[in-house]
C-alpha cells in the first residue's frame, strides 16, 4: 500500500511539474518533508532532531532558490549543501552529550542534508527548455514502477519488466502526445533510468525493512531476541523520487533540455 500512495505523490508532483515550476517546487518540498521529519527525525543517533530540521531547511531552500533564480543550473543546491555541511559539523561538535556517537550523528546528519537536497534537482530541471516534459516523463518511470510493486509485484522479473513497461509507454506518450523537442530515444531513456532507480530504491528500502529486525545474543546465553524496529514507510514514500530525481535532471538536461 505505501508504494501505491508513493505513485500517487508522484503522479501529483507530475502535474504539478505541468503547471509551472512554483506548484512543483511545493509539491518537492512536501516530499522533502516527508523525508525529513518521517524518516531522519527516526535515526536512533544523538542530534536526530537537529539532522532533521537542518535537513529541510537545506532541502526546502534549494526548491525555492531554484524557482526564484529560474535557470537550470544547479549552483544553488552545491551553495545550500556548503553551508549545510558545516552547519552539520559545527551543531554536531557543540553537543554536550553524546560525544561518543560522535561520528554516527555527524555521518547521518550529512547523509540526511544530501538526500533532502536531491530532490530539488527536478525544480531546476522544470526552468530548463522542455522542462516539463523532461519531468514529467522521468517521474513516469518512477510512478509505473511503484504501481507494479503497489499491486505485488515485488520479484526481479515484475520490477525489471516494470521498466520495460516505463520506455514502451514512454514512446506511447511521445507519439500520441505534441513533444517536438522531446525525441523518443531521450523519452524511452528518461522513463527507463526513472524506473531503474525506483526499483534501486525499493530495494534498498527492502534491505533496511528485513534488517530492521536484528537478533543478538545476550551475555547471559539463550535464544533472546534484541528486536529494533524501523518504520520504513517515510522511505517507501520518498527514497524513490530522491534517487530518481538527480539521474533525471542529468539525463533531461543531456537528451531533451
Amino acid at each position: 500500500m505505501p508504494s501505491l500512495f508513493a505513485a500517487g505523490l508522484v503522479a501529483v508532483l507530475a502535474l504539478a511539474s505541468a503547471a509551472g515550476s512554483p506548484l512543483l517546487a511545493a509539491g518537492v518540498v512536501l516530499v522533502q518533508g516527508i523525508f525529513a521529519f518521517g524518516a531522519v527525525r527516526q535515526a536512533g543517533v544523538p542530534g536526530a532532531a537537529v539532522a532533521t530540521w537542518l535537513a529541510f531547511g537545506v532541502g526546502a531552500g534549494t526548491s525555492v532558490w531554484f524557482v526564484a533564480d529560474d535557470i537550470p543550473k544547479l549552483t544553488p543546491m552545491a551553495r545550500l549543501l556548503a553551508a549545510g555541511f558545516l552547519l552539520a559539523i559545527v551543531v554536531q561538535l557543540w553537543r554536550r552529550h553524546g560525544r561518543p556517537s560522535l561520528t554516527a550523528s555527524l555521518s547521518v546528519t550529512v547523509t540526511a542534508v544530501v538526500l533532502a537536497a536531491l530532490p530539488a534537482a527536478l525544480v531546476a530541471l522544470r526552468t530548463a527548455n522542455a522542462g516539463a516534459y523532461a519531468v514529467g516523463l522521468g517521474l513516469l518511470g518512477v510512478a509505473i514502477v511503484l504501481v507494479v510493486d503497489g499491486v505485488g509485484g515485488r520479484s526481479v522479473l515484475a520490477r525489471m519488466l516494470a521498466v520495460l513497461a516505463a520506455g514502451a509507454v514512454a514512446v506511447l506518450l511521445v507519439m500520441l502526445v505534441s513533444m517536438a523537442d522531446v525525441p523518443e530515444v531521450g523519452a524511452v531513456v528518461l522513463a527507463a533510468f526513472g524506473a531503474l532507480l525506483a526499483v534501486a530504491a525499493l530495494y534498498a528500502v527492502d534491505r533496511l525493512a528485513a534488517e530492521s529486525s536484528t537478533g543478538e545474543k545476550q551475555p547471559g546465553g539463550g535464544d533472546i531476541l534484541e528486536l529494533v524496529a524501523v518504520d520504513v514507510r517515510p522511505l517507501q514514500l520518498t527514497l524513490p523520487i530522491i534517487m530518481a530525481a538527480p539521474v533525471i535532471y542529468l539525463l533531461g538536461r543531456l537528451l531533451i533540455g
